[in-house]
């Protein structure tokens, strides 16, 4: 029955002087064939960013909310917060600088349907990617790139979420991902 329900994920993008990324970024969500609702974060820019996002929301096919803090709180804290604002099963953590593939959310959740201990799935990233080592059979590994990652909410809200007190930016997904790992959780690499 899983895999004939059509799956929702809120889409979580924290945002900070990134208004050049914005285009790009909302064509490639504009594309995604699986129902999403996107929550943005603007953290403190001092750009564009926020007039850029704002004259696009309302023309996007999804459901959309846009939260503005006038500080950069960073990034674990940014993404903390606009989890408690959704209900999806599923989360995907996305950097704005991205363009998605077609299909990769979708790629993504079939991976982590596939089996209910898969507490994350990371999407490959090109042309810089995050190396790792991973089983090739499986994806398997010991963490996941935030990037560009689909979470499983109960997995997420299991383990507390990112640590904010810790991490501002840069390493949070390591220590998420092996307080996954260490509770049982698998993560895993979806280099397809």
């Amino acid at each position: 029955e899983g895999n004939t329900k059509t799956k929702s994920v809120d889409v979580l993008i924290v945002l900070h002087n990134c208004a050049n990324f914005v285009p790009p970024l909302l064509a490639s969500l504009r594309r995604t064939a699986t129902p999403i609702t996107a929550y943005f974060l603007d953290n403190g820019s001092h750009d564009r960013t926020v007039e850029t996002l704002g004259s696009k929301l309302s023309s996007l096919p999804f459901r959309t909310y846009f939260l503005q803090s006038l500080t950069n709180h960073g990034f674990a804290r940014g993404v903390n917060l606009l989890a408690r604002q959704g209900r999806g099963e599923f989360m995907f953590i996305l950097n704005p600088d991205t363009e998605l593939e077609d299909g990769c959310i979708e790629k993504l959740l079939a991976r982590a349907e596939s089996d209910a201990a898969i507490g994350i799935c990371e999407a490959r990233q090109w042309p810089r990617e995050h190396p790792k080592a991973y089983e090739a059979a499986t994806g398997e590994t010991t963490w996941c790139s935030g990037a560009a990652a689909l979470i499983r909410r109960k997995a997420f809200e299991q383990i507390g979420g990112f640590d904010e007190q810790l991490f501002f930016m840069y390493c949070e997904d390591v220590d998420l991902s092996w307080k996954m790992w260490l509770s049982g959780w698998k993560c895993v690499y979806v280099p397809e």
